[in-house]
């Protein structure tokens, strides 16, 4: 048994499957078709070192390689007719915007799932795809988590000194109603994953971001909660609501909704820190 075929029939023998390879299980010697390495002594130990990134797959010019756990069809090509140009990429990354003043439009959940599905293809140690999602957005239940959260969220200001200088800013805006908590957002998205492993912040702040920058492009605006993630892992309250997994935690959310109010110009930021070594 092996743990991929080769056409040999398309196969060119050009090696980039064994270049591309993040932990050289596969070896293409000089006028020959790829096969495992001889490192890997059986392919138990081979299918352990795999991370399934299929790297292998989808460089290969000819479509020759097919992953025997993986069918080619689980590999949708590249449209070229969809390429993004650098100023368009710009421009998204630029406009981009913390939104904090939402309509009150509950955002179809065929919508939600949609850029869910676009923010799992965001990379994550090891190939790990660890990243879960947790979605809120029934009325009662954000309203809840408003007041709960919003308890939290000035309780942590008041006793922390980086806060402490606006805890009353905050207080006054909660007695005037604003919801200092969830930005008055409709919905709350939040990615989650395995508790005290540090790479798991990583992978869920990436997937978040790509999230994000998907949102913009149906026409919805996040925030990112940074009180979000302190009040579900260490809040009763939220915690007991939420309810995770058993050994599960949050690692970042961001509220969703359509913004109230459009941005017409791009905001001035700081000239990039740069480091040039050679």
């Amino acid at each position: 048994m092996d743990m991929f075929k080769i056409n040999e029939e398309t196969c060119n023998k050009c090696g980039l499957c064994a270049t591309v390879c993040p932990v050289g299980l596969i070896q293409v010697k000089e006028d020959s078709y790829p096969k495992l390495t001889p490192a890997v002594s059986n392919i138990r130990e081979a299918s352990q070192s795999c991370n399934r990134c299929g790297a292998c797959v989808i460089v290969c010019p000819k479509g020759s390689l097919t992953l025997l756990r993986t069918p080619l069809e689980r590999f949708p090509e590249i449209d070229p007719a969809l390429q993004v140009s650098f100023g368009q990429c710009v421009q998204l990354l630029k406009s981009r915007r913390s939104i904090r003043a939402y309509k009150d439009t509950p955002v179809p959940r065929e919508d939600i799932t949609r850029l869910i599905d676009a923010a799992r293809y965001a990379p994550t140690g090891a190939n790990a795809q660890n990243v879960s999602w947790l979605v809120i957005d029934d009325k009662d239940r954000m309203q809840r988590l408003r007041e709960i959260g919003a308890e939290f969220m000035i309780n942590v200001m008041k006793n922390t000194p980086a806060y402490s200088a606006v805890a009353g800013l905050f207080m006054k805006r909660k007695e005037e109603g604003y919801d200092i908590f969830l930005n008055g957002a409709p919905a709350v998205v939040a990615a989650y994953s395995d508790a005290d492993m540090p790479i798991n912040s990583v992978n869920c702040t990436i997937a978040l971001a790509y999230f994000d920058l998907a949102a913009n492009c149906l026409g919805l605006g996040c925030c990112w909660l940074g009180f979000f993630s302190g009040a579900a892992n260490n809040f009763p309250p939220v915690k007991e609501m939420l309810s995770l997994p058993e050994g599960k935690q949050v690692y970042g959310a961001m509220a969703l909704g359509y913004p109230k109010y459009k941005y017409h110009r791009i905001p001035p930021r700081k000239p990039a820190d740069i480091t040039w070594q050679s």
